[in-house]
């Protein structure tokens, strides 16, 4: 699109225009009686004396606890507990958490007795006493003819607990018992 002169002209007459209205309605807003109104009414404003604040809630008071620390393991310093874990190589029971694990038969051929267990993987493992099983160093001390008992040392601050577990033929349902002592 070209411009004509005649258009050109027009276009700048309407930007100049609008340019002289806009400085013109400025000039509107510095006039000196509205400043002065402006400021007396923030003044006024300024000389109210503030609204009072409404009171705190009172502090409730709770009971002082004592923190004791001098029985427990720095957690700065290496961990102090041996673990039996690290020293022998790891079986393949003691990847799978005790729930998951389901005993499901007992074989026992002459004095040798072993639990059938099924582990999350979809295996069927055979356990017998000493081996190992569970993520808490847990250890087969006997096969009866409906369950395993276990033992597992769990680990509580600075020291090991022994946990005694039951593993009980599975039925469909929980299927483990323990105690601690």
């Amino acid at each position: 699109m070209q411009l004509t002169p005649n258009s050109y002209f027009r276009k700048i007459l309407l930007t100049g225009g609008l340019i002289i209205i806009s400085c013109v309605s400025l000039m509107g807003c510095s006039d000196g009686q509205h400043k002065k109104e402006v400021q007396q009414y923030i003044a006024s404003i300024k000389a109210k004396p503030p609204k009072p604040l409404p009171p705190l809630p009172p502090i409730k008071q709770y009971p002082m606890l004592k923190y004791e620390v001098a029985n427990l393991r720095s957690p700065f310093e290496p961990n102090t507990i041996q673990d039996t874990a690290a020293k022998r190589p790891k079986e393949v029971l003691e990847n799978f958490p005790l729930d998951s694990l389901h005993l499901v038969g007992i074989i026992t051929r002459g004095q040798q007795t072993w639990g059938l267990i099924t582990a999350p993987d979809g295996k069927l493992y055979q356990i017998t006493i000493g081996q190992h099983l569970g993520q808490n160093d847990g250890t087969v001390v006997a096969v009866h003819e409906k369950h395993l008992d276990i033992v597992e040392m769990i680990e509580e601050g600075d020291s090991k607990t022994e946990h005694h577990t039951k593993l009980t033929l599975w039925t469909g349902s929980h299927n483990i018992t323990s105690a601690a002592k």
